[in-house]
């Protein structure tokens, strides 16, 4: 969040809180009390609002989440369907999700499209450089760690086994005339063009060329719905282990299981094989993760190297879109080689038998890797 966003923010308080008295699910004795930045979460501004029934103490906490604008990670942000996708979640309810409030559609409030929900209680496995060495998983014990790893691959599989055509029709408005994976690729196409903007960036043009010509072979396979960001960096535990909800819902779509599940691995080797980093003990390894997701889903995943590349180059589109925002505030000089040198281009370099790069020191700043020493190598 940025200093002229609270601002801004400040200056729209009354008409936020306008706002949320004529919303329902407030009500017109709602006094928003306070509103504070959340440094968390890339591609949307969010905030926690403090609010009050008038006349009483007790303080109940919001999350707002707000569409960025002008410096968004994706080509089309939309904040509205995250809602709609959201809300068919919370009212199925086998898919723990924060409970949805209320939703903005106009620019006319805080001049984007926002969301408002519940908090959920608990924590976030979030941690620079690495969960396994950052973050509040060190504080687990490996029995709590693993209580927590199986609880979420659970939530995965309960996220696959949803009849979204029931619960949530919408998400084949507007489908192409192919399959649901090659639809993807095009988008993914599209937004990486834009991100692009023109540049070669070697690696990742090579990872958009082989998943194009590798679609045909992989992309008849059944549709399930697909979180699309699926990782344990986007759900919150409580301090037993257990999943409390499953958050970040802005990419959803519809295609192959083995999307999910190799963004799932992706993440995982980011987080570990990838910078030489120790597993914590309870965390399980690759085949592992594969073989729990298939014996409790009952379906066996194939391809999963195409879909490790897809999930790598989706990561590092999001890469050279954070370091082109970072080149334009400052923090980083105009040949910053961040969002061509990474642990992301390493893992597409491998997967494709191309040659790897280093990893630039700007990436090594963003990521935290000055952490690393021997000892957790």
């Amino acid at each position: 969040m940025t200093a002229s966003m609270m601002t801004d923010l400040d200056a729209a308080r009354e008409s936020l809180q306008r706002w949320m008295r004529g919303q329902p699910a407030f009500g017109p004795d709602i006094e928003l009390v306070a509103v504070y930045a959340l440094t968390k979460g890339q591609s949307s501004d969010m905030m926690e609002l403090l609010c009050r029934c008038r006349g009483e103490d007790a303080l109940t906490h919001f999350i707002l989440r707000r569409e960025p604008r002008g410096r968004q990670l994706f080509l089309k942000p939309d904040i509205p369907r995250e809602y709609a996708v959201l809300r068919a979640l919370e009212l199925e309810g086998s898919v723990p999700v924060p409970p949805m409030l209320a939703c903005e559609t106009s620019d006319a409030v805080l001049g984007a499209p926002f969301l408002v929900m519940g908090k959920v209680e608990g924590f976030v496995p979030l941690g620079k450089p690495s969960v396994h060495v950052a973050g509040p998983l060190l504080g687990l014990d490996a029995e709590t760690r693993r209580r927590l790893w199986l609880s979420a691959m659970k939530g995965l599989v309960a996220v696959h086994a949803l009849d979204w055509q029931t619960v949530m029709p919408f998400m084949a408005e507007g489908a192409a005339q192919v399959t649901p994976l090659r639809a993807h690729v095009e988008t993914l196409t599209q937004w990486y063009q834009w991100a692009a903007a023109g540049r070669k960036f070697p690696v990742t043009d090579a990872a958009l060329a082989y998943l194009r010509a590798e679609c045909a072979r992989v992309e008849n396979q059944p549709s399930v719905l697909l979180w699309n960001d699926a990782r344990i960096g986007n759900m919150i535990f409580a301090q037993s282990g257990e999943l409390a909800a499953v958050i970040d819902w802005e990419a959803a779509i519809v295609g192959p299981a083995a999307i999910d599940l190799g963004y799932w691995l992706m993440m995982d080797e980011f987080h570990a094989e990838a910078i030489g980093v120790r597993r914590l003990p309870g965390l399980p390894d690759r085949e592992e993760t594969i073989r729990t997701y298939e014996t409790l889903s009952g379906r066996t995943v194939h391809d999963l190297d195409y879909f490790v590349v897809r999930a790598a180059f989706f990561t590092a589109t999001t890469l050279i879109r954070q370091a082109d925002l970072a080149i334009a505030a400052g923090r980083y000089a105009a040949d910053s080689r961040m969002a061509y040198d990474n642990s992301v281009t390493q893992i597409i370099a491998r997967q494709l038998g191309l040659l790897v790069p280093p990893m630039s020191p700007d990436f090594i700043a963003h990521r935290q890797l000055q952490l690393l020493d021997s000892g957790s190598a």
